[in-house]
């Protein structure tokens, strides 16, 4: 008799839309903005340790990882350009899952740049399977650095470039949703060859470049810019998009969402301990009738 009651109690559990339960291929990715720009010290690595926290499948890094070096095409320059990589990569380390890079102008700006950007890290511009989407990660600034673009047109994929997402892109059409990733979309000269071949299919175009969030129109489509995990910001707030963050993205069966989570948004389960409150219990201003004073 207590066996079937207690078969009979657990089949009516109480729980709202069960019918959504998540897709066997449901999966989420990170993505991670301008650290340079003006390093902030210390905010990058706070976003990876919280990005770690969220435990996603793996995480997509949108560009400006070093500071620029105006400096000759020396080795001189390319040890000074492999020290700040050491240094992001540092930072970058509390990130256990995968990580994949997207060149930014700080890290692609110059020959030797893009040498050391392509010795140490792989190719500017790559695309990779997972579950079943497709994702591109492009290099605006591939035709200024290969001679196909002049100085004044540093934003500028080049035909090579466009040629082979066209290529891609036809090699992945069952793809259920493709997303792009490209440092600066919104500068970029070729934005509306990069919609116009994505058309037909489901995508999300993500960048960043400006430091400032916004969700844009452009052709018809809607596309991310993301703000900043550590880059010049004036850090006016939500309002105006000038925040340090992190974006959330979660696939559930071609469904898409997106979040964005703010600097300090996720807290370790150790963020209050009996310890902690009551070293807190000090503070004796009443807010709201209650004790909760941060004493100076």
């Amino acid at each position: 008799m207590s066996d079937r009651r207690d078969n009979l109690l657990s089949s009516h559990a109480a729980v709202v839309n069960l019918q959504r339960q998540a897709h066997p291929k449901r999966f989420s990715f990170a993505l991670l903005p301008d650290r340079s720009g003006n390093i902030r010290p210390g905010v990058f690595r706070r976003i990876a340790e919280q990005v770690e926290m969220m435990s996603p499948d793996f995480a997509i890094f949108t560009g400006d990882a070093i500071e620029i070096i105006d400096s000759p095409d020396d080795e001189e320059t390319k040890l000074a350009l492999n020290e700040q990589w050491d240094e992001f990569l540092d930072e970058l380390s509390p990130l256990t899952r995968p990580v994949y890079l997207t060149p930014g102008w700080h890290d692609y700006k110059s020959a030797a740049h893009a040498e050391v950007f392509s010795k140490r890290l792989g190719s500017p511009r790559y695309s990779f399977d997972y579950h079943d989407c497709h994702f591109i990660v492009l290099n605006c600034y591939e035709a200024f650095i290969n001679g196909e673009a002049s100085t004044d047109a540093v934003w500028r994929l080049g035909a090579r470039q466009l040629d082979w997402l066209a290529m891609d892109l036809s090699a992945h059409k069952s793809a259920k949703h493709t997303f792009v990733i490209v440092h600066a979309f919104y500068e970029s000269m070729e934005r509306q060859e990069v919609v116009d071949l994505l058309k037909g299919r489901p995508f999300t175009i993500f960048s960043a470049s400006s430091h400032a969030y916004r969700k844009q129109e452009f052709a018809g489509t809607t596309y991310y810019q993301l703000a900043t995990a550590g880059g010049y910001s004036s850090l006016d707030g939500v309002g105006n998009g000038t925040v340090d963050h992190f974006a959330w993205v979660t696939v559930d069966n071609g469904d898409v969402k997106i979040a964005n989570v703010l600097l300090d948004g996720v807290l370790p389960d150790d963020f209050c301990t009996e310890e902690l409150a009551a070293d807190f219990v000090a503070g004796e201003v009443i807010i709201s009738g209650r004790m909760s004073l941060w004493d100076d």
